[in-house]
């Protein structure tokens, strides 16, 4: 590890083994001295040096938001390999300025071969195994097909991932007790998800705690203070709390998306953000939060929809405790959106979508990185009232600024998945300023910071071994 793309001033180095017990991948967390620091790093093994990689630690918790830098996050889901090419991922690898990349899940699909409509690049990128995912070996072998796409291998390169897991990590639709498509003749759905949940950890760039028992690794909601400028929550609506899909259920008093144990943990976190003065409060998550209506959502058990008390208890909670700032980063759906979040939207003397009157956080939802998405744009504005952008055809990434004085999101979009291109094009912005909860037009805000250099992509830098 060092601070410079040649490697000359080494910080910290270190010896590492691996075996087939975790699937030979290597795994090490090196402590690197300095907050909000960019730093390089390479490994060398059995006689070869990989290429340079770049990474970046985050500002001390309790710098004052005053004085953290801008930040700028990527945001990214849903990316099927079979279905496109990862244009998006060879974009956002390009971009110096961008402190982390926000995968929301679904970063592998379990399908077989062919079941989700990807025969168009069969040739080019064949999936393995071809078969449906069940075994911990399918699952190892998953991710390293996905692995070997080079604008993925880049993006990772270039910058370090905050992940969670959608249900695809998995199985489709997946809850904490079984999946959509997982029947009796596929085996134990729990054998199959502890199976999934391992492969995950060796193979995402995801700390574990010592212990790394299984029963832990299903905890994969964790926290991230970025200075106070904000507080990241990174949560789990999928696998570890959430009920079985059951629209007619949704508003249960207990009926839980989140799980208890979660919930909690979510609501002392967003106390004590408020108290220890972070400017905003950011929700990293799979589902659609925001009450909508729409063709595939009115009736859907798979958003928050379908857990509208749960929703109604974390509303509750931040408008009880004058919890300002907050905003839903939402991934799963194959769509681009905005919403200003109030509890009842479509009531006009509860919600005013003119001057955002009601509205108690804000939520961008991030298109599709390859997923099939929807052939046409519908649940507009006349359904949704508090809907600030709807955008359903195409596919790419969002880009968050982040200031003390505004939360910023941007929608970038790739021009095909059938070549590899990694050019974009800017479809929108929209900005919730500090204190107002709601959203507001912006226009583009992506002037390149100063920022530490992008690691080289020559090979032939290497450094004394120990």
């Amino acid at each position: 590890m060092a601070t410079d793309p040649e490697l000359q001033n080494v910080v910290a180095r270190g010896k590492s083994r691996t075996t087939a017990e975790t699937d030979f991948t290597v795994k090490v967390d090196p402590k690197l001295p300095e907050p909000n620091t960019t730093y390089y790093y390479q490994f060398e093994a059995l006689g070869y040096a990989s290429p340079v990689g770049r990474t970046r630690t985050i500002p001390n918790a309790d710098l004052p938001a005053s004085e953290v830098d801008r930040v700028r996050l990527a945001v990214v889901s849903c990316s099927n390999y079979g279905y496109g090419y990862f244009n998006g991922y060879a974009d956002i690898a390009k971009q110096a300025d961008i402190s982390a990349v926000l995968h929301l899940g679904d970063y592998i699909y379990e399908y077989p071969k062919g079941f989700y409509r990807d025969n168009d690049l069969k040739d080019e990128r064949p999936i393995f195994p071809e078969n449906e995912i069940i075994s911990l070996e399918d699952y190892r072998l998953r991710y390293a097909c996905y692995r070997t796409d080079i604008d993925l291998q880049e993006c990772h390169r270039q910058h370090p991932f905050i992940a969670v897991w959608d249900d695809h990590e998995i199985a489709d639709n997946s809850w904490k007790g079984g999946a959509r498509f997982h029947f009796p003749s596929k085996g134990s759905y729990i054998e199959r998800k502890m199976s999934a949940v391992r492969a995950y950890h060796e193979w995402m760039p995801i700390r574990d705690d010592d212990s790394n028992e299984l029963d832990s690794q299903l905890r994969i909601n964790r926290r991230f203070e970025f200075g106070k400028l904000f507080d990241l929550n990174m949560l789990d609506t999928r696998i570890f709390g959430r009920e079985k899909l059951d629209a007619s259920a949704s508003n249960e008093p207990e009926r839980q998306l989140l799980g208890l144990e979660q919930e909690n943990w979510l609501y002392l976190n967003l106390m004590d953000g408020k108290n220890r003065g972070a400017a905003w409060q950011v929700l990293g998550q799979q589902v659609i939060l925001a009450p909508f209506m729409g063709a595939s959502a009115t009736n859907s058990g798979d958003i928050w929809n379908g857990y509208a008390s749960a929703r109604n208890r974390l509303l509750d909670f931040i408008e009880d405790n004058n919890i300002d700032n907050t905003v839903v980063l939402t991934g799963d759906y194959h769509a681009s959106f905005a919403f200003d979040v109030a509890k009842n939207p479509f009531e006009p003397s509860s919600y005013n979508p003119g001057a955002g009157e009601g509205s108690l956080a804000v939520e961008f939802v991030c298109p599709a990185l390859t997923s099939l998405a929807l052939p046409e744009d519908n649940s507009g504005p006349e359904a949704n009232p508090h809907q600030k952008f709807n955008k359903q055809v195409d596919h790419g990434y969002m880009l968050l600024d982040i200031t003390e004085q505004a939360f910023g999101c941007e929608w970038y979009y790739i021009d095909t998945l059938k070549e590899r291109n990694d050019s974009t094009r800017f479809a929108k912005g929209l900005v919730t300023q500090t204190s107002t909860n709601h959203l507001v037009n912006s226009s583009q805000a992506r002037a390149i910071m100063d920022s530490p250099a992008l690691a080289s992509k020559d090979k032939a830098v290497a450094v004394k071994t120990v």
